[in-house]
């Protein structure tokens, strides 16, 4: 199983890299923008792939130690922007599947973050919040940027990034809140 994980995360990071040759040719910033997004999406997979290869425990990870590795492989994609992230983690040990998912996710709200929130915001800040009590796992992610200015619902029919974090988060049975208060907060809530 180990070798199959290895074997996965090799042939993901192939795909990373095909997709940063097309980044790379391409004059259109949209596009480009758009490859990006999705060679940070196949690097999430492959982050847990890796993690699986490393350890013994093939079935399960610990959720909060991926996902500080996530966004430490996230932050690194964007490093002409500046930004803080905090984290108050609880050991979690959930299963690969709903890791898979759930580091989609987190891909999906902390790149939007890191692109949209912070244009003119002093000390931009991600706070990351992963607690569990008894078999309820509660995952949030604020940040402290502008919020989205109009509609919520308008917004959510046009960005890919939204239907995305919505439908993964029905793919898992999780419940999604999305705060427009100070900035955006998303709160899922799913049963381990």
């Amino acid at each position: 199983m180990h070798e199959v994980h290895h074997r996965v995360k090799n042939n993901l990071q192939l795909l990373g890299s095909l997709l940063e040759l097309q980044i790379r040719s391409s004059d259109d910033e949209k596009i480009r923008l758009a490859l990006l997004d999705s060679q940070n999406r196949v690097s999430s997979i492959a982050t847990l792939h890796s993690k699986l290869y490393k350890q013994s425990n093939v079935i399960s990870i610990q959720l909060d130690q991926y996902i500080i590795e996530l966004c430490h492989d996230i932050s690194k994609t964007f490093t002409d922007k500046l930004f803080k992230i905090n984290y108050s983690l609880d050991a979690v040990e959930m299963d690969v599947d709903k890791s898979i998912i759930i580091g989609l996710i987190v891909n999906e709200i902390v790149t939007n973050a890191i692109k949209h929130a912070y244009d003119g915001v002093n000390n931009p800040t991600l706070t990351i919040k992963l607690t569990q009590e008894n078999k309820l796992i509660t995952l949030s992610i604020n940040d402290n940027g502008k919020g989205i200015i109009g509609d919520m619902d308008t917004l959510a029919k046009k960005s890919l990034g939204l239907k995305v974090i919505k439908s993964l988060s029905k793919q898992i049975g999780a419940e999604l809140v999305i705060n427009n208060d100070i900035g955006l907060a998303y709160t899922l809530q799913m049963k381990l």
